[in-house]
């Protein structure tokens, strides 16, 4: 996994090695990952509780997560409403 803090650094359609590539992008303005770097950054990164610090994820070159939401983000709440309904009912 490559944790990058420079998105705008790479282009998807620039360079081949980018469809195999899988990232996270930490969002480096969060106060959580403030003057954090090397493995205080990664130690901030998974201990960072409950508050999500990932902006953007890319798998085989595709992009799952942008801007810190997911392309089918909608439609996955509301099936695991529906579920948690039925689960309940």
């Amino acid at each position: 996994m490559v944790v990058s803090r420079a998105p705008q650094d790479f282009s998807l359609g620039r360079d081949d090695k980018l469809a195999t590539m899988h990232s996270a992008v930490l969002d480096s303005e969060h106060p959580l990952l403030a003057a954090r770097s090397g493995d205080a950054l990664l130690d901030s990164w998974i201990f960072a509780g409950n508050t999500s610090v990932v902006r953007d994820v890319v798998v085989g070159g595709r992009v799952i997560v942008q801007s810190g939401h997911h392309a089918n983000e909608d439609a996955i709440a509301r099936r695991f409403k529906d579920t948690l309904r039925k689960l309940f009912a």
